[in-house]
């Protein structure tokens, strides 16, 4: 039993170590922790054996995942051998059920690691059960069986026969049973019993009294021996990290409470004060709530961050650390050769700038990337004062020496009206000759202030692109996934690390030793645990430490995007790009929010300018040349007033216009003579059509009749051998107008439109006349002639919920017919007979979009808002390559820079960005 329980006992410390979160309560503690050895680096408490492996079943997705590491597969085989021992034999499964089972384990140089296991017997017979089972395993194994007396306690060895390798000692005890398959921990277990030292340990005593017996684990660290355990599974970086671990305090618990999705832990370290520990210098320092998120890309991999409300006092302490510990002499030394160089003391000169908020974070701004580029990054006092102070130590410090570097400052360009300057900074190793092995990864090559933060970077172009993330908004504090997993977590801390799996489980080798890290990276849905975080807080005499680690089955690794930007409120309609005449090599954005904002941005994501227009914008916003330059403006409208708004974003003059009644559609734009000469059409709740002028003014001379129900679709102008048509479509009829409102074809059809489409042109051909052609609420299709004919091609397949397009998709002579409803997309030849019915993974939520790619090449685009997913097909309704994209608005195609090789593709999310995805 002992050898078959040690492998699960071994992989789950390691799962633990690796994996940690939060759980709280004080319960009285287990008699069985009383017999663990003192030396002893680790040890756990499993609360309820049976509980555990019904957690850690078969339908649990994230366990059967961590079985892809092969140093935790006899963690799963620990755990099938209890299922079966207790499906098996159910005087096993009352025997342990319920019980606080204790496990430490033991690493030793010869054999690697041993596992002491205590289980706690109940006065109802348990020892005579526990003594039957074991001659039971005794017999059918053939063992070997010998009794002696240890410091006068009874200790039976159990050695198998040459043909199995089968050794354990075990022991009763004081209502207990002690088991290991070394027999001296069991030695020292009954030894520890009768010296009764376990009060005489303050840090661990204290720790016993704040235990979760609630928790499926209790977890107890011994700070001293607990880089034997760790280090054997980490990489050489993180080696040198569990090294100091003996440096930072007493003895760590942590209760363990584990779930489908996600693992909690919590608990408290404890250590003598009068020691050097590290923790004891956050004890002297105030938790607080950090906002260093919001200036750390969203695309962040990891971060560990300090909040330290008294940096004078933490260089007091750190000092005495360090000293008291002969640490870290030669940064010392350092720091003290500069200070006599430059005049400058670098610790005084940050205490004078620093406020309160200090992190370093690795960041992947690209597949390209070999390894996440690295910042670090402190909020200052104030940024202008920042900025002189480390400029003037950067002088002083190159005039000090002959090596001056060719770029002492350098422009990093984000777009043509925004840039920031880097400067070179001369003390590469800085953090780690302030902080010591806190930062020691980072290196400090250029520097700059933005907004209050001070920034280092050991690249100038990462510093850069940090920086462009926060001037297009993106940063982890408006992720909104980030901030739903925050608010699992205490709002105050002194320490935080925080991982985002899903993006960084790629640098695990970062972390863990290359065999674990290979299996991590060889498989991809390691990235759906989606975030790991710990924090870390004063809390009397203790530190307080608070985890979690959340996992999502049905996670799927984001598209990348060239950049994203993030508005106010997810978009509304579908993004307009825009050619700019100042510089056509940056085109410009155009679009609308839910919170009716209208934005400009421009060609790199930055928000030019953004307006709030008070109500939703009814149907699309069009672009106008209103003053003949060639410049442009956009013309628009609510239900209450009519804009237009030039390029700055403001408003023209005589304009908004005031709706005397409520309009219920978009605005129309027409031009006859193509002089530039507009006039503008909107229909209202009243059921009259409005026309005005160029100044705002109600366009003299139009005066239409009342139509038979409220127009919701745009009125529409077409042209037809020189003759101008003006369109409207109520619920019931079409009625087609002429220059003056007039009835110009008498339309004599009733049906019931759909509610989703407009009228399309299908011009003349060699099989038919001009017509108009849309659908009625089965899907129908109707098509009426100039000469007041109509015609009709029953469908009588769809409901009121479809789309329709009529669209030239293959380029011949006829148009096509474009069907989509749910999650089907139907092409039909203008004779109604199907040419391709592609089925599409989601609902389609809007009309699809016909993008033209060259003269004889056209894309189908639809979006699925309610999957998050957009979709471009080809003309015979394949795939195209790269999609699914991750989307939930109507989309847009086009060209924003100067990159004519590649389209790009704008398309909102549901948390609010703009994406611009590359299409090649």
């Amino acid at each position: 039993m002992t050898k078959a329980l040690y492998p699960f006992v071994f992989g789950y410390l390691f799962f633990v170590l690796l994996f940690t979160s939060c759980s709280t309560g004080k319960k009285t503690e287990s008699p069985a922790i009383d017999a663990v050895p003192l030396s002893s680096p680790m040890f756990l408490k499993i609360n309820d054996a049976v509980k555990l492996k019904q957690i850690l079943g078969e339908q649990n997705e994230w366990w059967k995942l961590l079985g892809k590491i092969e140093r935790l597969k006899p963690l799963q085989k620990g755990i099938s051998f209890i299922d079966s021992v207790t499906n098996a034999n159910p005087g096993f499964k009352k025997f342990i059920e319920g019980k606080g089972i204790v496990l430490s384990l033991n690493p030793d140089g010869v054999s690697g690691s041993n596992v002491l296991t205590i289980i706690p017997l109940r006065m109802n017979g348990d020892q005579s059960l526990a003594e039957n089972f074991i001659a039971e395993m005794v017999e059918n194994r053939h063992l070997l069986t010998k009794k002696r007396k240890y410091d006068k306690v009874a200790l039976y060895e159990l050695t198998s026969s040459k043909k199995f390798d089968y050794n354990f000692a075990y022991s009763f005890y004081r209502g207990l049973l002690i088991f290991s398959p070394k027999v001296l921990l069991v030695e020292e277990a009954i030894k520890q019993l009768n010296s009764g030292s376990r009060e005489k340990n303050a840090e661990l005593g204290a720790l016993l009294k704040t235990i979760n017996n609630q928790a499926e684990v209790n977890i107890f660290i011994n700070h001293q021996t607990g880089d034997d355990v760790f280090s054997t599974y980490l990489s050489d970086q993180m080696k040198k990290k569990a090294s100091m671990l003996k440096y930072y305090s007493g003895w760590t618990e942590l209760d363990a409470t584990l779930k489908e999705d996600k693992i909690f832990i919590s608990g408290f370290t404890n250590g003598d004060t009068q020691n050097s520990y590290f923790a004891n210098i956050l004890l002297h320092q105030q938790p607080g709530m950090s906002k260093i998120e919001s200036v750390l890309p969203s695309n962040v991999d990891f971060f560990s961050s300090f909040y330290l409300s008294d940096i004078e006092q933490f260089f007091k302490d750190y000092h005495g650390y360090i000293n008291g510990l002969n640490l870290f002499p030669k940064n010392q030394k350092q720091l003290t050769d500069i200070e006599n160089k430059t005049g400058v003391s670098l610790e005084n000169l940050f205490v004078e700038i620093f406020d309160k908020e200090i992190a370093e974070s690795g960041i992947s701004f690209g597949s390209s990337m070999k390894n996440p580029g690295k910042i670090w990054i402190m909020k200052t006092k104030s940024g202008s004062f920042t900025l002189k102070k480390m400029r003037d130590f950067q002088e002083a410090y190159f005039n000090s020496t002959s090596k001056t570097p060719a770029e002492l400052v350098k422009e990093f360009r984000i777009d043509n009206q925004t840039n920031i300057l880097c400067y070179k900074f001369p003390v590469e190793n800085m953090p780690v000759l302030l902080f010591g092995n806190l930062f020691e990864n980072v290196k400090a090559s250029w520097f700059t202030v933005y907004d209050n933060y001070l920034i280092f970077s050991d690249s100038y172009n990462t510093l850069g692109k940090v920086v462009l993330s926060n001037v297009l908004g993106e940063t982890l504090i408006t992720n909104s996934d980030y901030i739903k997993f925050q608010s699992g977590l205490t709002s105050k801390n002194n320490y935080y690390f925080f991982c985002n799996s899903a993006i960084a489980y790629p640098e695990a080798n970062l972390f863990f030793n290359s065999e674990i890290s290979n299996n991590i990276v060889s498989n991809s849905d390691f990235g759906k645990f989606k975030y790991i975080a710990w924090q870390v807080s004063s809390s009397g005499n203790m530190i307080y430490n608070n985890a979690s680690l959340f996992y999502n089955p049905n996670l799927e690794v984001k598209s990348k995007t060239v950049w994203q930007s993030h508005l106010s409120s997810a978009i509304s309609k579908k993004p307009l790009i825009v050619e700019n005449r100042f510089d056509t090599q940056n085109n410009e954005i155009i679009l609308t929010d839910s919170k009716n904002n209208v934005y400009m941005l421009n060609n790199i994501g930055r928000i030019v300018w953004q307006i709030n227009v008070g109500s939703p914008i009814l149907g699309d916003i069009q672009l106008i040349d209103l003053k003949k330059d060639e410049d442009y403006q956009l013309l628009f409208n609510t239900k209450e007033k009519l804009f237009i708004v030039d390029r700055k974003g403001k408003n023209i003059e005589n304009f908004p216009v005031s709706f005397s009644v409520n309009a219920t559609n978009g605005v129309s734009v027409f031009d006859y003579e193509k002089n530039k000469n507009y006039r503008f059409f909107v229909a209202c709740d009243d059921q009259q059509i409005y026309a005005y002028d160029s100044d705002g003014k109600l366009l003299e001379g139009w005066q239409s009749s009342k139509t038979d129900h409220i127009v919701y679709q745009s009125i529409q102008h077409f042209s037809v051998d020189g003759k101008d048509y003006i369109v409207a479509s109520d619920l019931m009829k079409d009625y087609i107008f002429d220059r003056k409102g007039n009835i110009r074809v008498q339309t004599d059809v009733v049906y019931q439109h759909s509610t989703n489409n407009n009228l399309f042109l299908e011009k003349r051909t060699s099989t038919h006349e001009p017509r108009l052609v849309t659908t009625d609420f089965k899907g129908n299709i109707h098509r009426t002639y100039f000469d007041g004919t109509h015609d009709t091609i029953g469908i009588n397949e769809l409901n009121d919920s479809h789309f329709f397009v009529a669209t030239n998709i293959d380029e011949d002579e006829e148009f096509e017919y474009l069907f989509a409803q749910g999650n089907q997309i139907v092409i039909r030849k203008n004779s109604g007979q199907i040419l391709i019915n592609p089925i599409i993974d989601g609902e389609i939520t809007s009309k699809p979009i016909v993008f033209r790619f060259s003269s004889k090449e056209k894309k189908i685009g639809v979006c699925c808002a309610a999957s998050n997913k957009i979709f471009l097909l080809n003309s015979n309704g394949t795939l195209y390559s790269g999609f699914p994209l991750d989307g939930c608005s109507e989309f847009n195609i086009g060209f924003i820079g100067n990159d004519a090789s590649n389209f790009n593709l704008l398309v909102g999310s549901p948390d609010g960005y703009l994406y611009n995805y590359m299409v090649k």
